[in-house]
């Protein structure tokens, strides 16, 4: 299954951001339960935790949701 690459500033806006999870807000739905790429100077994997529509605009709706960075291996 290949992840879905979300790209900062294009796709997704980092709301908040730590070292175990990030909130994310975008007019892209995207799946609790899936896993994506997060794209900015470097790419890392996430798991989306949960995913809602905040509001609702002229260009349709805006999600918000946590997602937990994937552990570093190695």
């Amino acid at each position: 299954m290949r992840r879905r690459r979300c790209v900062v500033g294009r796709d997704v806006v980092i709301v908040t951001e730590s070292e175990h999870e990030v909130q994310l807000e975008s007019a892209v739905r995207l799946r609790p339960g899936s896993v994506i790429d997060v794209c900015d100077h470097r790419i890392r994997v996430a798991h989306v935790g949960a995913w809602m529509v905040t509001r609702l605009g002229k260009d349709g709706p805006v999600y918000r949701g946590v997602c937990r960075w994937d552990a570093p291996t190695g």
